[in-house]
């Protein structure tokens, strides 16, 4: 079977190969960390204009509301950045691993993963995940996070550069 390589610009950039990483074992299926993971081939990326479902006031020690499939450490990042979608209507995988491969397998999965900051998108950086709630002029972006600070504390900040990450639509 002939499988087109269209992950090599997520692989280049992270500095891995398709067979360091994950081994595709048949048509609707994929292998990573001897797990076998369903392929979503036929999965459109997600796009909206706008996130307006409104972020929920967690606080310190409190949990996010908790979505069907999550199956990230409660108070992670993962698990946050997973419920967040849930709410927005955008799911995505609910076994992606850490935060800092979620690029790859989103791409493995059929979501259109680049360097653009969109309203709503997941945005990593360094094995961190947050959600992207507001695009700015200048190159930011406001992210909604947990675990930044601390497990299960909830946060939102700027971050400049926006064009220097990974966010996965």
């Amino acid at each position: 079977m002939v499988v087109e390589n269209k992950f090599e610009p997520v692989l280049v950039d992270s500095g891995l190969n398709s067979e360091s990483i994950a081994v595709l074992t048949s048509g609707n299926s994929w292998r990573m960390n001897d797990q076998v993971m369903p392929l979503k081939g036929n999965q459109l990326p997600h796009r909206f204009s706008q996130a307006e479902v409104p972020v929920e006031e967690y606080g310190v020690g409190r949990a996010a509301p908790y979505a069907v499939g999550n199956s990230y450490v409660p108070g992670q990042c993962t698990w946050y950045a997973y419920n967040r979608r849930a709410q927005l209507g955008r799911p995505i995988g609910g076994m992606w691993g850490n935060g800092g491969v979620w690029h790859f397998s989103a791409a493995l999965q059929g979501f259109l993963v680049n360097h653009t900051p969109e309203i709503g998108a997941v945005y990593e950086q360094a094995g961190h995940v947050s959600i992207v709630e507001e695009v700015g002029l200048d190159n930011s972006v406001r992210v909604s996070e947990m675990n930044y600070p601390g497990a299960y504390h909830y946060s939102e900040r700027w971050v400049t550069g926006a064009d220097k990450f990974w966010y996965i639509h």
